[in-house]
């Protein structure tokens, strides 16, 4: 018997001694979950921010914030959750606070995924859920005076005396259904009956249902789905044809433009998926693009085919990255949703200033008092909260879905038809834009002039390679500091020239150098290597040649030289870039990393100690040819890049520099069809990038993938003596 007390005397011991950190300082953990939960709420605000301007922008800022927000978001709210249930120590917040992390983990509108993976992890986002609400009713029982058994007779004790807490647990489940609405845009993602549909409806299109005519300027014959229903689908030949007010109005083509972004956007999906692109080998494909988009080289017709392009992979990043396709499809259900929070929690804060919350359960606690300190920062967070409410709300009727899901209720139901007021809601809505599709911006990269990118492919070759940990450091990178460019519109006309003038099948320069009568002296340039080795051998002719012609400022035929140079080095550069920074936008970029580091290794050693430009130039201008026995060891892409460039420095000034703005334009085109579809998606929330706009522009013009490989060795790699 003394032993059973003794023993009992032992566990009370070591259970005082267990909950003395709580039992001396018991405010201290509610300061510091009143600090988590506020942190949280400061998380939500700047994630609905970031993660909203992440598409648009690759600046590092940006997008180390967006990614803070939505990863430490969610092992927040887990710990300080699991904090409030295990500690002994409560206060009445508690369950105001546990709410508010519930609606924190759900994420905002702006972010269901940081990356293309996440949306696999549905699964365990579902069984986060569930935790989440778990631990969220968990707190809630603190203001519950009732066993049970009693709960199922709430409604004739304890409704009626309009407690908070009828208000808190109805929220919780409001709560619970809209963090459901991340669960289901990721599982869609995957999952995706609606591009079935689509595909399905083109194969028909393409083969059963063809029109006899077709005119890509007034979309006459191009049924591309807006919408694909089981019964009634809506094409874009339909809204062009259209003859009511509202596309009578001054926003008319603005309103038919996003609506054909977002049919394109629902055909190129389909790529995603891995699903047929039915319509691809038809020739009103090529012509949509080539005498639709692309009619004229005029620059505003450049400019609409381009934004349009933009406004479609807008569409593409919000299906993938936000819950905005789950809203426009229960947009009634949203904003009913959106109304009973913004009430619900506007119901609590008018309790929490009124100190009207009570601790009533018959657990065993350590209640804390509330503190005026403790009311403002609630008050602060359910004010965030509701600020968060709102601006999704704004966010997304400013958005595109919003007007296309508005067009299409105007479209498909008859009765709206000629409703003035309606007209005049879409109009208002069409003209107002919150967010840019993106910067519009082209990254810069010279292996001549700032070639400190490229140095980290020297691991490959040097004897003492960096330590494992050191590299994988290195390696990773939130958003690496770039110098960018802005898209002029002649590198877009540039471009679409490009476009119009490629041959079938695409070429790599070959075109271009033919159509100016130079390929014979150049074709060794252009084969016997990967794509990428001869980017860089013509990036490094191109860097050349624009340190060996200097600056001019006259007018009449050398403005239009320098608008070719101009061209020509953004280009050159921005393949410079793609190789450094972006190099799964490559078809072979795994290949080339070991050529890369020869290169820079063999240019350091040629280069020395050089750090000026002209000093640089100096050593390539006077570099000596590689002849005779050592030819084959130390003839690197440095030094036939350095040939080229003296080879080219030998033409007419302005047709050098028209011969290099037409390579690279039509090297860009050649480059960007590509079967690494995901590869262009994970940079869409990145910032994006000028190529995956091509891509997606020849893609709609049936060139979707091409064979680099079948003209690699068929022509020498080394000039010849008759060529140098």
């Amino acid at each position: 018997m003394a032993q059973m007390e003794q023993r009992g005397s032992t566990n009370m011991t070591k259970a005082l001694e267990a909950l003395s950190p709580w039992l001396e300082n018991p405010r201290s953990i509610v300061n510091q979950v009143e600090a988590l939960v506020l942190a949280a709420a400061v998380l939500l605000l700047f994630q609905l921010i970031l993660c909203s301007c992440r598409r648009q922008s690759s600046n590092a800022f940006i997008q180390a914030g967006a990614w803070v927000s939505y990863t430490m978001s969610f092992p927040l709210v887990t710990y300080t959750l699991g904090m409030m249930q295990t500690s002994p120590v409560k206060n009445v917040l508690y369950p105001v606070w546990a709410v508010s992390l519930f609606l924190v983990a759900g994420c905002t509108n702006a972010v269901t995924s940081y990356d293309l993976d996440d949306n696999k992890q549905w699964k365990k986002h579902l069984f986060e859920v569930f935790q989440y609400a778990l631990y969220s009713a968990i707190n809630i029982k603190l203001l519950f005076p009732y066993s049970t058994a009693e709960v199922f007779n709430l409604k004739a004790k304890y409704f009626k005396s309009m407690s908070i807490t009828p208000v808190i647990v109805i929220l919780n489940l409001i709560v619970l259904l809209t963090n459901f609405v991340k669960v289901i845009s990721c599982w869609r993602v995957g999952v995706d009956f609606s591009s079935k549909r689509v595909a399905e409806f083109m194969r028909k299109q393409a083969r059963e249902d063809r029109p006899s005519v077709f005119n890509p300027v007034a979309m006459e014959g191009y049924r591309y789905p807006i919408r694909c229903g089981r019964h009634k689908s809506i094409t874009i030949d339909e809204v062009w044809k259209l003859d009511s007010t509202l596309f009578r109005s001054g926003a008319s083509t603005k309103l038919k433009d996003s609506c054909l972004s977002y049919a394109l956007f629902k055909l190129l999906r389909r790529q995603y998926h891995g699903m047929e692109c039915a319509e691809a080998g038809l020739p009103e494909t090529r012509d949509f693009v080539l005498k639709g988009l692309l009619l004229t080289e005029d620059d505003h017709q450049i400019e609409r085919a381009f934004r349009i392009v933009e406004v479609e992979l807008g569409f593409y990043h919000d299906y993938l990255f936000t819950k905005y396709i789950i809203i426009r499809k229960r947009e009634k259900l949203f904003f009913a949703m959106l109304l009973v929070r913004i009430l619900l929690i506007s119901i609590v804060l008018h309790y929490v200033t009124r100190n009207s919350l009570a601790v009533m359960t018959a657990a065993a606690i350590i209640e804390v008092q509330t503190k005026t300190v403790d009311t403002i920062i609630t008050v602060l967070v359910l004010t965030i909260i509701l600020m968060v409410e709102v601006l999704q709300a704004a966010f997304y009727l400013a958005s595109d879905w919003a007007k296309v899901t508005l067009t299409k209720r105007y479209l498909s139901n008859q009765c709206y038809r000629g409703n003035a007021c309606l007209e005049k809601i879409i109009v208002f809505i069409s003209k107002v834009t919150m967010f840019r599709y993106w910067a519009n911006q082209i990254g810069q990269s010279s292996v001549i002039s700032d070639n400190k990118y490229f140095d980290r492919h020297l691991q490959y070759v040097i004897e003492s390679p960096p330590h494992s940990l050191a590299m994988l450091f290195s390696s990773f990178s939130l958003g690496k500091r770039t110098t960018r460019v802005s898209i002029c519109s002649p590198v877009k006309r540039a471009i679409s020239r490009s476009i119009k003038m490629s041959k079938d099948p695409l070429t790599n320069g070959k075109s271009s150098l033919d159509h100016n009568g130079v390929l014979r002296g150049f074709s060794w340039a252009l084969n016997g290597q990967t794509q990428t080795e001869i980017m860089l051998i013509w990036h490094i002719a191109t860097e050349y040649c624009n340190i060996a012609q200097p600056n001019t400022t006259e007018t009449g035929e050398v403005q239009d030289m320098k608008c070719h140079r101009e061209v020509a080095v953004r280009l050159s550069r921005y393949c410079a870039y793609l190789i450094d920074s972006a190099p799964e936008l490559l078809s072979d970029y795994m290949d080339t990393e070991i050529p890369i580091a020869k290169m820079m290794q063999d240019m350091r050693k040629v280069m020395g100690k050089c750090t000026s430009i002209h000093a640089k130039f100096e050593v390539m201008k006077h570099l000596e040819e590689c002849e005779g026995e050592e030819e084959e060891e130390e003839d690197t892409m440095f030094r036939r890049g350095v040939k080229l460039g003296k080879q080219l420095d030998c033409l007419d000034a302005a047709l050098q520099w028209k011969v290099l703005e037409e390579f690279w334009a039509e090297t860009i085109v050649y480059i960007a069809p590509s079967d690494n579809v995901n590869g262009h998606l994970e940079r869409l929330a990145k910032g994006g990038e000028f190529l995956t706009h091509i891509w997606a522009l020849l893609s709609h013009a049936g060139i979707r993938a091409i064979n680099r490989v079948q003209d690699k060795h068929t022509m020498p790699s080394h000039p010849s003596e008759e060529n140098v």
